[in-house]
């Protein structure tokens, strides 16, 4: 009956810890390098050329439907 409580009590291998905290943590430097290389071959391309900005003169349209006259000459 001893060998039966023996194999339900098991021991912490601290050198097994140790080595799967260290396989864990360069697994994980190697993770954060990937992004970070990611990141600034990103941000060293150029920039996608940004659309010109486009201005609509929405006052002569209704001021056209309303019936006002928007041209000088009317003024006079």
């Amino acid at each position: 009956m001893s060998a039966r409580k023996s194999s339900w009590r098991r021991r912490v291998n601290i050198p097994v810890v140790i080595a799967a905290a260290g396989v864990a943590a360069v697994i994980s430097a190697f993770a954060v390098a990937l992004v970070l290389i990611g990141l600034v071959i990103a941000d060293g391309r150029s920039p996608a050329p940004q659309p010109q900005p486009s201005v609509i003169d929405i006052g002569a349209g209704t001021s056209a439907l309303l019936g006002f006259h928007t041209t000088a000459a009317a003024h006079v």
